[in-house]
């Protein structure tokens, strides 16, 4: 996903589906990437909810 990081995208619900992803074993590989308001909410999401690069 990528470009601006912006409400309207719902980004929170894609990182809830990979969260339910990894939670049921699936390997997969997600990259969210641009620049906007949410830069730094989606980081800490990230965070949160332990789907950073490991």
């Amino acid at each position: 996903m990528g470009g601006r990081l912006i409400a309207v995208k719902d980004y929170d619900l894609a990182l809830e589906s990979f969260f339910e992803l990894k939670k049921r074993g699936f390997c997969f590989t997600a990259s969210i990437f641009g620049e906007g308001p949410l830069k730094q909410h989606l980081k800490e999401r990230i965070s949160k909810l332990d789907l950073s690069s490991q």
